[in-house]
């Protein structure tokens, strides 16, 4: 990596990390306000057509942002540009299109449900459109662009609904902040168009081949994120699913203060160093990094959360208090899973990955078995099972690349 890009991430990662501790903040401060206006109910039935419609994303995405931040310099040619522009515009289209026919068929259906699907199928197309411009690492801009836009679309959520709009507040919250995202990657030129152009045969190949174990893992990971918020929601209906989906809101707020450096600038900066040591070498110390505030974390959730749920959103949330204590586990791994789960993008160590994430469904499964086995599942043992898994996960990945880094080197030096 050169001077100036050395210089442009340490800035990059100074900024979006201040920045996304302004976003956490004012996301937990809005918060407070809709919990004593809205219901759990209202909250739980947000987050399973949010689930829906992010699952049916999870499997149709082919991740083409991890193609782009992958391919070298040489390899990233316009024709190329044109492919991947044209096969995130199909995979949006085709996410918004079942997303709504999934929805309608699930029973929960309406307006309100088809404008958050479609503004999380806008989400993704941005999203995956900004990686041609992050490419170039621009995080200074990017960071206080995204600040702003959730400042913003916070404030206005907040101010709808103490208008009295309701659970409505919720739905344009999301609307609102596809639209300023855009507008703002447009004047900062991070919107990128090009000319439509499907892969030829050979393309398709290659793509697919490229991005098969990328898209099995994404998928995966999306369909155990939204299956469990949906699998409280079979527990104990909406308001079940409301009090885990403000748990979960909780135990990732961690993750989310550190996903920039933990998710979007590592995985970019492996990207771009060419040789395996220096990759090692800064995964090491990424995840030593980041394991000293999440473990404090981790530790205040677990002892803490009794007491500071029901302070913080009133009694009427208390059982998500019991829910964020089993979320510990998750507090302290999902971030550091995430480093390596970016590292293994990169270098394209995917069966390890892959294997992983079937631990991590193992492990829950085996918690939520023991746990019908023992008198009946609720949202706390559900939440213990996504703690077990994620930490199951981690340390077989952590592992597994250890010991055949270590059977590589060996043989280098034999």
């Amino acid at each position: 990596m050169s001077v100036i890009n050395s210089r442009m991430l340490v800035a990059g990662s100074a900024v979006m990390i201040a920045g996304q501790a302004i976003q956490v903040a004012v996301a937990f401060a809005a918060n407070l306000i809709l919990v004593q206006y809205l219901s759990p109910a209202e909250f739980g039935r947000f987050a399973l057509i949010l689930a829906s419609a992010s699952l049916v994303l999870s499997v149709v995405s082919m991740r083409i942002s991890t193609l782009v931040f992958r391919a070298s310099d040489g390899a990233f040619d316009e024709a190329t540009k044109q492919r991947y522009f044209t096969l995130i515009a199909i995979e949006t289209v085709a996410a918004g299109a079942i997303g709504l026919v999934w929805t309608a068929l699930a029973g929960i259906s309406g307006g309100w449900t088809a404008a958050l699907v479609l503004a999380v199928c806008a989400r993704h197309w941005l999203d995956q459109n900004k990686s041609f411009f992050e490419r170039r690492m621009p995080y200074v801009r990017l960071g206080l662009l995204e600040t702003g836009v959730s400042i913003l679309m916070h404030v206005a959520s907040v101010v709808m609904v103490l208008s009295g709009v309701g659970a409505a507040a919720l739905y344009w919250r999301e609307i609102i902040g596809v639209v300023l995202s855009f507008i703002g990657l447009g004047l900062l030129g991070g919107v990128s168009v090009f000319r439509l152009r499907l892969p030829d045969a050979a393309g398709w190949r290659r793509i697919l081949g490229e991005i098969r174990g990328v898209w099995i893992d994404s998928a995966l990971d999306g369909a155990y994120q939204r299956l469990v918020i949906q699998c409280a929601g079979l527990i104990g209906g909406d308001r079940a699913a409301g009090f885990f989906f403000q748990a979960q809101r909780l135990a990732v707020l961690p993750q989310q203060l550190l996903a920039p450096l933990a998710i979007r600038i590592v995985g970019n900066w492996f990207g771009r160093l060419e040789h395996p040591a220096p990759r090692i070498e800064a995964r090491g110390k990424v995840l030593a990094l980041l394991a000293i505030p999440l473990s404090g974390a981790a530790l205040v959730t677990y002892f803490f959360a009794d007491p500071i749920v029901p302070m913080v959103f009133g009694q009427a949330w208390a059982p998500a208090a019991e829910i964020l204590a089993a979320l510990s586990g998750f507090v302290l791994f999902s971030c550091l899973f995430e480093v390596l789960r970016a590292y293994c993008g990169i270098t394209r160590h995917l069966r390890i990955l892959l294997v992983g994430r079937i631990v991590q469904y193992l492990a829950t499964i085996a918690v939520v078995a023991w746990a019908l086995a023992g008198g009946g599942l609720d949202a706390v043992k559900l939440a213990s099972g996504v703690s077990a898994g994620l930490i199951a996960a981690f340390l077989f990945v952590l592992i597994a690349l250890t010991r055949k880094e270590l059977r590589e080197r060996m043989r280098e030096t034999a």
